[in-house]
């Protein structure tokens, strides 16, 4: 049996590994001057010697007071998150250089102060999500720095974040669904509209669905896989959760519909590009832009006039809705749903018990006054 490779270093107290290599310089009592290096493995410690090494020897290494914010994020976010998914790493790149860099990128880390950070914020106005992105990402930063002996304290704490808005969460109006029944929506865009409706799936979902997945002798549906988008590229990824993996019964006012449109595609997928390949992110704005641009026109909207703000997950969260006025138990619905719990669920549901208490409040006032009959 082979022998497990030994490691060169030992983790300290806090978990992390250490050790000291020599600059080739000396101080002015002749003492030779050493870096302090730290990583968060034996493995990635010895990378981050040779790194250094290699920076000595052409000169571009930088003492810690004098790292740039945009150097230390940029090397952050290949050291911490490049083994991360395609979305997380996409929002983690997307907070450094479309928010952290063009502020306060050429600062010095040792220079930023709370009043630098504040400032980021307050700059952002009220998109409080981006906000709380923004803070989540320079926390991550700001410490990594502490560990790497850059700087010494956080310049993160007590930030002021907007005041959160109640994000209303909606299914389809009435109006939106007698739209969508005039609309002159192409085969495409009609099987589309259709799997957000009769089965409330995730756009991920809809868009890696392929035609085995589909029985029709069983009238099933089986969901298996997603898609996510890197920039434009779509990948092909696991569902959400395990939970996610499920089998849906096909309605039968969607079966023909769904049977037809399968019968006039080539390839695997049921929405692809002009040239067949895995849609592209473009693509699929393209398709639900022209989804959507139909519902407004129908609803009295034209260009400049949006009837509607409708969006893919206002279809998932009106199957939710049509879920609990048909009578579906938490538990079955988020079973259906694809979600792991049903907390998110039992959320939806509580605020729909609110609003039928309010409506029966209302008619109870509204007849307060007995009439004799």
């Amino acid at each position: 049996m082979a022998k497990a490779k030994e490691q060169k270093y030992t983790p300290r107290s806090d978990g992390r590994y250490h050790t000291r290599i020599r600059t080739g310089e000396h101080d002015d009592n002749g003492r030779a001057i050493s870096i302090p290096l730290y990583a968060a493995s034996s493995a990635k410690l010895e990378k981050l010697i040779i790194d250094t090494k290699v920076d000595l020897k052409n000169g571009t290494y930088k003492k810690p007071d004098e790292v740039t914010v945009e150097s230390y994020a940029e090397k952050w976010l290949k050291t911490y998150k490049s083994n991360k998914s395609t979305n997380t790493k996409q929002m983690y790149a997307w907070i450094v250089k479309g928010h952290i860099i063009p502020k306060i990128g050429t600062k010095r880390l040792v220079d930023v102060t709370h009043s630098d950070i504040q400032w980021i914020i307050n700059d952002m106005g009220s998109k409080r999500r981006t906000c709380e992105q923004i803070m989540l990402t320079l926390r991550q930063i700001i410490k990594a720095a502490i560990r790497d002996d850059i700087i010494k304290k956080s310049p993160c704490e007590d930030i002021e974040l907007p005041a959160k808005t109640k994000s209303e969460k909606r299914a389809l109006t009435d109006k939106e669904v007698e739209a969508m029944k005039k609309c002159d929506f192409t085969e495409k865009e009609s099987a589309f509209v259709g799997l957000l409706y009769y089965f409330g799936l995730r756009r991920e979902e809809v868009i890696a669905l392929m035609r085995n997945d589909f029985d029709f002798e069983k009238k099933t549906l089986t969901i298996s896989r997603a898609i996510v988008f890197d920039v434009n590229k779509a990948v092909v990824k696991d569902t959400k959760s395990q939970a996610g993996k499920r089998e849906l019964v096909i309605p039968d006012a969607f079966l023909s519909e769904i049977q037809s449109y399968i019968s006039t595609i080539d390839g695997l997928y049921l929405f692809t590009k002009s040239d067949g390949g895995l849609i592209s992110k473009v693509a699929f704005r393209l398709l639900f832009d022209a989804i959507r641009n139909k519902i407004n026109a129908k609803m009295g909207g034209n260009e400049k006039i949006k009837a509607t703000d409708l969006t893919a997950y206002t279809f998932r969260h009106n199957y939710c809705t049509l879920l609990y006025y048909s009578g579906i138990s938490t538990k079955k619905a988020a079973e259906l749903m694809g979600h792991k719990d049903i907390q998110m669920i039992m959320r939806i549901y509580a605020h729909l018990d609110e609003q039928k208490e309010k409506t029966e409040e209302k008619i109870n006032t509204m007849f307060d006054k007995k009439i004799a009959l």
